[in-house]
């Protein structure tokens, strides 16, 4: 594969265009469903967009860090440069955070951007040091600690009430976690959880690792009209795998990023990305 890949630029657009439009809704107060985040378990449309991000970025990874990889480039300068750029990705979430009030006692820590440098840092060396079947063992690794944590690690909630494998706002390992490392820095809204935290950092990287699969897939000898037809009938799998973890396991979740929301998104995220590969770069 040789050149920019069109789809990839496309579904990119989308994606950017899709988020302003949730942004921008119009009026807050007569607010069309799909244009906001699922209140707690569930999804909309709205929360495609994020991981839609979080597996471009994969793809990304892939198609460069791992091609000047197999063109001989160090892998410890291509680690050094892909930490610098997730450094000042973070920098800027942070910058971004702290306007219009600039009051660093009440910074939130966390964010989109803050999360999206964290997975790429800690993606490159998944990408640089190990292959393909490697990087799906550590999918599955990733999905399956948090799972353990989240539902076998007794922790307090908000109000110092102890549970074991509570899903609800605010009782959950990730939020305690946040409580005990960034207390007073968390998302305004709840003050006692945040979206972003880093627990759930960790399935989050898994979903990067589902693109950084397809950036494989896409720089393979296969045809192009196979890698399309393949993409499909992959992100079909991830849609019923996603259904069968959220009646299993634990509920679709995108505060949590749930195994399910990983794998129900990938699903998504494959098939339509697949759609615009297929017409833009396979036809």
């Amino acid at each position: 594969m040789k050149g920019r890949l069109l789809s990839l630029d496309a579904f990119r657009g989308f994606t950017i265009a899709a988020m302003l439009l949730v942004n921008n809704p119009g009026d807050w107060g007569h607010l069309y469903g799909p244009l906001a985040h699922a209140a707690w378990d569930g999804w909309t449309f709205t929360d495609t967009i994020f991981p839609f991000f979080v597996f471009i970025s994969g793809i990304s990874m892939t198609l460069s860090l791992g091609r000047r990889a197999q063109l001989g480039d160090s892998k410890t300068a291509l680690l050094a440069q892909t930490l610098r750029r997730g450094l000042l990705i973070i920098a800027i979430g942070l910058l971004l955070n702290l306007i219009p009030s600039f009051n660093l006692g009440e910074l939130r820590i966390p964010g989109v951007l803050q999360r999206l440098g964290l997975c790429t840092i800690l993606t490159a060396p998944l990408l640089l040091w190990f292959g393909w079947r490697s990087q799906l063992l550590w999918i599955v690794g990733l999905l399956a600690a948090y799972s353990l944590i989240m539902l076998g690690l007794p922790v307090p909630d908000a109000n110092g009430v102890w549970h074991t494998g509570s899903l609800r706002p605010a009782e959950d390992v990730g939020a305690w976690l946040d409580r005990l490392l960034m207390e007073g820095h968390l998302w305004k809204q709840s003050r006692t959880w945040d979206p972003e935290g880093l627990l759930s950092t960790l399935p989050a990287v898994a979903s990067q690792l589902t693109g950084v699969l397809v950036g494989h897939w896409l720089a393979s000898q296969r045809l192009p009209f196979e890698k399309a037809m393949w993409l499909m009938v992959s992100g079909l799998a991830c849609l019923w795998l996603g259904q069968v973890l959220d009646a299993w396991l634990m509920p679709i979740n995108k505060s949590l990023w749930t195994p399910s929301y990983v794998m129900l998104m990938a699903g998504w995220s494959c098939l339509v990305f697949g759609l615009f590969y297929w017409l833009l770069d396979a036809m």
